[in-house]
């Protein structure tokens, strides 16, 4: 089972990325309730408002998403 949400976590979080478990469980929550599930850029777009602090951490997000989650 791929688990893309998970793995863009880890991948931050082995670049340096400021991230706990509390957010990953946020990014979850956002899931849950249908946030981030329309589209591949809608997920993005949802990780960086709830992971990046600063335009430099969403081109990191950016980043890293393009990365593990290419556009189909």
């Amino acid at each position: 089972m791929k688990a893309p949400l998970l793995d863009l976590f880890v991948e931050l979080q082995s670049q340096q990325f400021p991230l706990g478990v509390g957010e990953y469980a946020l990014a979850l929550n956002a899931l849950a309730k249908g946030l981030g599930t329309g589209s591949r850029e809608q997920l993005i777009v949802m990780c960086q408002t709830i992971w990046a602090k600063t335009i430099e951490e969403q081109v990191q997000v950016r980043k890293a998403s393009d990365l593990l989650l290419p556009a189909r």
